[in-house]
């Protein structure tokens, strides 16, 4: 599970992976060595940035991705 996590992460270039607190060694180990911004619980975000640090909205940015569960083929 760890490595198909992985490769879901580098595959879609991800700058940050977030998950619930019961998987964060999970997540921990699948991005290990990865250059992301954050990875970890929803709960770093309260201390990522500052107040007004957001980068200005565009409506053709992509901000989420979602994966299947991938029970047929690869994600």
């Amino acid at each position: 599970y760890i490595a198909h996590l992985r490769r879901m992460i580098q595959s879609m270039d991800a700058v940050a992976a977030f998950c619930p607190a019961m998987l964060t060694d999970w997540l921990a180990e699948a991005t290990e060595g990865m250059d992301l911004k954050l990875s970890g619980t929803l709960a770093l975000l309260d201390d990522a940035a500052p107040a007004g640090a957001l980068p200005a909205q565009d409506p053709e940015s992509l901000a989420y991705l979602q994966f299947s569960s991938g029970s047929t083929r690869f994600p």
